[in-house]
């Protein structure tokens, strides 16, 4: 499966009007969606707002968010969301960012940029996993190697997998406004009681492209991943990882 179909299989458990309706989003609104992916939020802002413009690193998802969530009011422009002030965007009155945060472990350094791009009294709505495998019954082993990876991943620069319990003070940090915070239910990532048959195969997908987790975990990847699939499916099961949603006004 390719990461494309990957993303978009993975949409269906997105609730984003729960998260749209909380936004103090209007219809003259400029809004940029940094991280846009495949486009899925950018034409749900759009329906709202006067302009949207959707960034983001990487040029098959941007090409096929052209294919397939376009609209008269929508950009899309491939561009490193690290140096974005490189981009020439406008100044905007909103921004959206979903599961972007995180691939930048220095966070604090890009929201500047991000800001520097928003309006004054312009809003900014972050959403972000927290503890992507903090779920449980699982072996103290197989947590504490999950956490030992995420310290690897934050060392070496590469990804910060409890990013999203920083947020919040990230954004008080910038003396912003915070407007909304919530922990929000998903079917694939924070739920409770047994996965449904599809929402595992899911799990086993992004297992596999994980190649730096495999790396990491060497000889213990399949004992790991099947013990973590295992889970998912128990009576008992119990999620410990959050997906934080978070509104603030600058």
């Amino acid at each position: 499966m390719s990461l494309t179909q990957e993303y978009a299989n993975q949409n269906q458990w997105r609730n984003w009007d729960k998260y749209i309706n909380k936004l103090p989003i209007q219809k003259e609104d400029v809004v940029l969606d940094l991280g846009c992916s495949l486009g899925f939020v950018s034409q749900l802002l759009a329906s709202k707002a006067k302009q949207v413009i959707g960034v983001d690193m990487n040029f098959q998802l941007i090409e096929e968010a052209k294919r397939v969530h376009s609209a008269s009011n929508i950009e899309y422009r491939v561009g490193n969301l690290a140096e974005i002030g490189q981009l020439e965007l406008p100044q905007a009155n909103g921004i959206w960012s979903s599961f972007t945060a995180a691939y930048f472990t220095n966070f604090d350094k890009t929201l500047d940029q991000w800001l520097a791009l928003l309006k004054p009294g312009g809003w900014i709505a972050l959403v972000e996993i927290n503890d992507l495998f903090g779920h449980k019954p699982l072996s103290k082993e197989s947590r504490n190697s999950f956490e030992e990876f995420y310290q690897f991943q934050h060392a070496n620069a590469l990804y910060d997998f409890e990013m999203g319990g920083k947020l919040i003070n990230i954004l008080q940090s910038k003396n912003l406004q915070i407007l909304h915070e919530a922990s929000i239910e998903d079917k694939e990532l924070s739920f409770n009681g047994p996965a449904e048959p599809e929402i595992v195969e899911a799990w086993q997908t992004r297992l596999k492209r994980m190649k730096p987790l495999q790396s990491f975990l060497g000889e213990n990847f399949h004992r790991i991943k099947a013990e973590f699939l295992s889970c998912l499916t128990e009576e008992d099961h119990q999620c410990i990882c959050e997906v934080k949603f978070i509104v603030a006004r600058k």
